[in-house]
């Protein structure tokens, strides 16, 4: 099966260039013109889903992450800032599994990894998500998860 994103900007990029040498980053199978392709036809696009496929190897959190961690990287050159606000979700067949989770069809297992995918990406409701979730836990539970988080 292949591994799609989907990725729509809320507002305009202000550095087309960079946020084209991210995808290529990102998307290592890709040359520059069709790491380009995919950013013109995201940015002609504003406010509507663009689908692409990624390596196999990478993950929706790791795309996620690498543009967070990329979109305030400066150009050498000419200092242009690389900024751009966007989603992102896991593309057709995210939707798909969502849907049958939805239906009770999938394991335990199946639940907790796209929950965890949910929250680590920060889709639309991340923060609503895991205030459910922690209203759920006892007091015990939750003094043993604050004892798992790292300082």
């Amino acid at each position: 099966m292949k591994n799609i994103v989907r990725i729509k900007l809320i507002n305009q990029c202000a550095g087309k260039l960079q946020f084209v040498k991210n995808i290529k980053l990102i998307c290592t199978n890709l040359g520059l013109k069709e790491a380009k392709d995919i950013v013109d036809n995201i940015c002609t696009q504003p406010f509507k889903y663009v689908e692409f496929e990624i390596p196999n190897n990478t993950s929706i959190y790791d795309v996620k992450k690498l543009l967070d961690d990329l979109s305030w990287t400066s150009i050498s050159r000419d200092d242009e800032m690389a900024f751009y606000n966007y989603e992102i979700n896991g593309g057709v067949q995210w939707q798909r599994e969502a849907n049958m989770l939805k239906l009770g069809i999938g394991s335990r297992e199946d639940y907790l990894d796209f929950i965890k995918q949910s929250i680590q990406t920060n889709f639309g409701n991340s923060e609503e998500l895991i205030t459910f979730v922690l209203n759920k836990l006892s007091d015990e539970q939750l003094k043993q998860t604050l004892e798992k988080i790292e300082y």
